[in-house]
């Protein structure tokens, strides 16, 4: 379905449902056959999940009321679905949390059947990244669970306009995504990975929250996924809409990877304090998912670490295909990125200079190295011809119209090593080689890696140099832990 067909459902939807009966039937009936359609059941599903409430199941539920074992203390919280009570577990003597169906939701079959998910879903899972389901029960014909009562907030509430630090993306991050290797492992895709599902203890533990939606396991039935569906159930709102994956947001099947997508959401927003898939209505925000690429992070957050970025992006991908495959993977890189982190967690950046400045500079430093390659040439050949020259009598080497810097000679005085870019016009540095006087500069090395330093090992068969990564780990004949590294590669035979 286009975003543009599905602007126009969204556009009648809300007229006919503010609309009288007669304006409504106008409205229908001027509409394109499908999109007619989609609202009509539309509003259907409205009326249909509108039942009278019973007064007394809605009075019931007050402070010192007894459920059986539980006597309930306070009221919590209530959303689109569902009320939350703190109660006590008088058997154990625990604080609990008891999770009610509304009064009108406990007569709707849709919002049971997700009710029955939720439970089935924390019921096959024992990790300490998910809130423990303790019991079921059923008082009046409203069903209830007891959870574990938890003190904190949720990340929704702590996401408040102010990025998390690098050590705490990665902190809140990794403990998510050991939830989901637990539920993807169980056969269980979560479908609705927010903020407001994930939330923070007081004693530092992360806690995903909410499977209502749970893509239940293989051989179970599924919950159903029409655009009917996606408007009208309770707690749909823009905002979830934002962490749906593309393949979600089309109501295809989703699995594993869905829930990964997600990740990468919460992970930008933490990162920069925005959602990277927003739009002024519903149908605008689906056309970003599936069609616009998000703005990196690093524009919105200089301070971002690149590896994080690089995750995010990762997860991102339109394509289940592109994207992490697994939590472990992206989980791995995760911690790959927390290693090289510097000690204080914070990634420290240089000040932002005009772009004159820039260029100036750069000139400048362009200069300073085409001088020292001059000077270092001038003194070379004072060596060989064992004669003192003028320092007018340089010879050029190099007819680069960037720099080029860091020469050393061979032992034998046959070669000249040097590096070349690493600046405003070649981005990364790669090393060069040329025979001396009149040969050409051959390039021996073609990654985005900084390098620095180059220098012939004794016998002048090859160039070492220092090599500084630019992403986690480059291919190629060196392998090492650390950020910066010794490589080396061969020089050309003479």
């Amino acid at each position: 379905m286009t975003p543009d067909l599905l602007r126009q459902i969204e556009e009648l939807y809300h007229s006919a449902r503010e609309s009288s009966a007669e304006r409504r039937a106008a409205l229908l009936a001027q509409a394109d056959p499908e999109v007619r359609r989609e609202v009509e059941s539309l509003l259907a599903r409205q009326g249909a999940s509108l039942p009278s409430l019973d007064v007394r199941t809605m009075t019931i539920m007050q402070s010192g009321a007894r459920l059986g074992p539980y006597q309930l203390e306070s009221k919590l919280g209530e959303g689109g679905m569902g009320e939350v009570y703190r109660a006590r577990d008088t058997r154990l003597g625990r604080p609990v949390a008891l999770k009610f169906l509304t009064g009108a939701m406990a007569a709707d079959a849709a919002a049971l059947e997700r009710f029955r998910r939720e439970a089935q879903a924390i019921s096959a899972l024992n990790h300490p990244n998910v809130c423990t389901l303790y019991d079921i029960g059923e008082h009046e014909g409203r069903p209830y669970l007891v959870m574990e009562l938890m003190d904190g907030q949720t990340l929704k509430e702590r996401i408040t306009g102010q990025p998390f630090s690098n050590d705490e993306l990665i902190a809140t991050t990794i403990p998510l995504l050991d939830a989901l290797e637990a539920a993807h492992a169980a056969g269980i895709v979560h479908r609705d990975i927010k903020p407001a599902n994930i939330f923070l203890t007081r004693q530092g533990s992360v806690k995903i929250l909410d499977f209502g939606l749970a893509k239940s396991p293989a051989g179970q039935p599924d919950a159903p996924t029409s655009m009917a569906d996606s408007l009208t159930a309770p707690g749909t709102t823009i905002g979830t809409i934002s962490y749906m994956s593309p393949e979600q947001a089309r109501g295809q099947n989703v699995d594993a990877r869905s829930d990964l997508f997600a990740c990468g959401v919460v992970l930008y927003q933490m990162a920069t304090a925005t959602l990277p898939f927003a739009g002024d209505s519903w149908a605008a925000t689906v056309d970003a998912v599936l069609n616009r690429t998000p703005r990196p992070a690093r524009e919105l957050r200089r301070d971002l670490s690149p590896d994080i970025e690089r995750v995010i992006e990762r997860a991102l991908e339109k394509e289940p295909q592109t994207r992490y495959q697994t939590a472990a993977d992206m989980r791995a890189d995760l911690l790959r990125a927390r290693r090289i982190l510097p000690p204080s967690g914070e990634i420290q950046v240089a000040p932002r200079v005009s772009r004159s400045r820039r260029v100036a500079v750069l000139y400048a430093v362009a200069g300073v190295a085409a001088l020292l390659m001059l000077g270092v040439a001038g003194w070379y050949f004072s060596l060989r011809q064992r004669t003192v020259t003028s320092p007018s009598e340089y010879i050029q080497l190099t007819n680069f119209n960037d720099s080029a810097a860091a020469p050393a000679i061979s032992p034998d005085g046959r070669m000249l090593a040097f590096f070349r870019g690493g600046n405003y016009f070649l981005p990364t540095s790669q090393i060069y080689v040329k025979l001396l006087p009149d040969g050409q500069a051959t390039q021996l090395t073609n990654d985005p890696s900084q390098k620095y330093n180059p220098v012939f090992t004794p016998d002048g068969s090859r160039v070492a140099y220092t090599a500084q990564s630019l992403t986690d780990g480059i291919p190629g004949r060196c392998r090492s832990r650390e950020a910066r590294r010794l490589c080396s590669c061969e020089t050309p035979r003479a």
